[in-house]
């Protein structure tokens, strides 16, 4: 009996219906424009906008943090090191003439006391459609220009 039990039990379960989880891919776009440094100043304006600290300008890409979440600080956080950030680096590169592509990655970042740094990717549904938003607000208003 309890053998017919469990069979039922999961022979239903199989049938329930779950809500499907929206797919987001990786966040890019694509802008016209030829000007790779109007992109990253563009980008650093949206970064100082939002409150996000810019720590690394490069030729070819810009680099954002703010503080983490009390919820990533008690998950990531170590006893002696140094706050969680998270870090967002929005890649700029040409990819046919008078067309650059943006590509961001972004992780939680810290110290620990003895120096070494720990980094874990912040690949998430949530966090790709928030990416797409400051693209698709960057590709906005450098296009309608």
């Amino acid at each position: 009996m309890k053998k017919l039990t469990i069979f039922v039990s999961l022979a239903l379960a199989s049938c329930t219906t779950f809500p499907q989880v929206e797919t987001v891919a990786r966040p890019t776009t694509v802008i016209e424009t030829s000007s790779k440094q109007k992109v990253l100043d563009k980008l650093a304006e949206l970064c100082d906008r939002g409150g996000l600290q810019i720590d690394k300008t490069e030729a070819g890409s810009i680099t954002c943090s703010q503080e983490a979440p009390m919820a990533a600080q008690v998950l990531l956080g170590t006893k002696y090191g140094t706050n969680v950030r998270t870090r967002t680096q929005f890649n700029v590169f040409s990819i046919t003439k008078g067309k650059i592509k943006i590509a961001p990655r972004s992780w939680a970042e810290n110290q620990t006391a003895f120096g070494q740094t720990n980094a874990t990717e912040l690949d998430t549904a949530g966090m790709r459609q928030y990416m797409q938003q400051i693209l698709d607000q960057a590709k906005l208003e450098i296009e309608k220009k």
